[in-house]
């Protein structure tokens, strides 16, 4: 009697199961054919990204090749613009860097600066990069153009919260420089020499110029740096000094002439 029960209840299970696969199972096929079409893509998408990323590579150190040879910048020119024009994300944006300096290479400054300017007004781009590209335009018009206009293009830049901030004083204060506005240019020189937060480099170089520059009326002493100097920014330190104590020694050695 049990196996009767038993037989009647597997067949009742088998019905409702037939009536569930008859109802839904349509849906489950196409659910999985979904599943493995979608694995499928991605699986062919990522693959041509990989191929794309290796062929942009690739493109890249070409051009870079090209660019190293001295008398094929145009060529340099042609073939990152190419690279501009198909790739995206980074490749893209290094390959508009690399053609404003292949530009620049090739002696058309103009053309250089408008391809940084693209760069710098490219949405799509990173905001650092973005910066770097209107500080790096304005290296190549910092004697071409006013101390006002470079300031004006480099507004955001020179802001203090910008990362690149002490680059655009630095371009700034050679303008400065390079515009005869001496005193201007010294206090430049000054607060770069005097901000802990300068690169040594850009100390060095800046300590350099105060050296050429001279001493001004109120200027502070090497002394009193935050931050302790390198050796060679130390030996400038001293050319600076030297200048001041020479040129204050030079009015009591007339004097003693003149009593004799």
């Amino acid at each position: 009697m049990s196996d009767i029960f038993r037989e009647v209840d597997e067949e009742i299970r088998r019905e409702h199961f037939g009536a569930l696969w008859q109802r839904y199972g349509k849906y489950l096929i196409a659910f999985a054919t979904v599943i493995a079409l979608g694995t499928l893509a991605i699986s062919s998408w990522n693959s041509y990204r990989d191929r794309q990323r290796v062929q942009q590579s690739d493109q890249f150190i070409a051009a870079m090749e090209l660019l190293e040879q001295q008398d094929r910048p145009e060529q340099a020119v042609r073939a990152f613009d190419a690279l501009a024009q198909q790739a995206g994300g980074g490749y893209r944006v290094l390959a508009h860097f690399q053609k404003a300096a292949a530009w620049q290479r090739a002696g058309d400054w103009q053309q250089a600066v408008s391809v940084y300017d693209e760069i710098a007004n490219d949405g799509k781009a990173d905001a650092l990069l973005r910066d770097l590209a209107q500080v790096k335009a304005a290296h190549i018009l910092v004697d071409k153009t006013s101390p006002d206009d470079l300031r004006a293009r480099l507004s955001n830049v020179l802001d203090e919260s910008n990362p690149l901030r002490l680059l655009a004083k630095d371009v700034i204060a050679f303008a400065l420089f390079n515009a005869g506005d001496i005193a201007a240019a010294r206090n430049e020189y000054e607060l770069l020499s005097f901000n802990p937060l300068t690169p040594p480099n850009m100390r060095f170089r800046a300590n350099q110029m105060l050296a050429v520059l001279g001493p001004g009326p109120n200027r502070v002493p090497m002394e009193s740096l935050s931050t302790p100097l390198l050796a060679e920014e130390q030996d400038v330190g001293n050319a600076v000094s030297g200048s001041e104590t020479a040129s204050e020694a030079e009015p009591e050695s007339v004097t003693g002439n003149t009593e004799q």
